[in-house]
């Protein structure tokens, strides 16, 4: 199992709510972009977290999640709503796949994630998504390690993670060689010995 870290930061939202579908009547004083009202979905393993509504076009929650995660090979959804009176509306949407988030302890400057407007099923499971649409949300996603193991031993495991997440685990050990050798073994809290 591991715990999966999302803090939503904020949005760059641009064009009217609507996608310019639907015509708008504004005052002068009042800015097309003040129309949106928005808040952020996140889906993993059939939980969802949603975060506050803020108006504006360029909003800030500064909000954290936590999840526990169990299927490394599911992805994160992120969707991005405008709330309205009678019903809300889809900005956008996007799929992180979870096996491309980075293992660290402490939070990071985030990063931009373009939101899309359809997504891609197979199998009824969202896979990705395509149909960019001008939104971007920033989005700092993590694993964080385990509490309860030494500093030294959190630091080594920090830097192996590190190494794999940058590799295929096939470019170091190819298949025949794994089941020839014995890999090296470290020593650890959670050995059996």
């Amino acid at each position: 199992m591991s715990l999966l870290c999302v803090r939503v930061k904020k949005a760059k939202l641009l064009g009217p709510p609507g996608g310019g579908k639907e015509k708008q009547f504004i005052s002068d004083s009042q800015s097309i972009y003040d129309k949106f009202n928005t808040y952020v979905t996140l889906k993993v393993q059939n939980v969802k977290s949603t975060t506050v509504t803020v108006r504006g076009n360029q909003p800030s929650w500064e909000q954290d999640f936590m999840f526990e995660i169990n299927r490394l090979e599911l992805g994160l959804i992120v969707e991005m709503w405008n709330k309205g009176l009678i019903w809300d509306t889809m900005v956008g949407t996007a799929w992180i796949p979870l096996n491309s988030i980075r293992q660290s302890d402490e939070e990071g400057p985030g990063e931009w994630t373009s939101l899309d407007s359809e997504v891609l099923m197979r199998a009824d499971e969202i896979y990705g998504t395509k149909s960019p649409t001008p939104h971007q949300v920033l989005l700092d996603t993590r694993f964080e390690l385990p509490f309860d193991i030494p500093e030294e031993e959190a630091r080594y495991w920090t830097r192996k993670l590190e190494r794999i997440n940058t590799m295929r685990i096939h470019d170091e050990y190819p298949l025949e060689d794994c089941q020839r050798r014995r890999l090296p073994s470290v020593p650890s809290q959670c050995s059996l010995h």
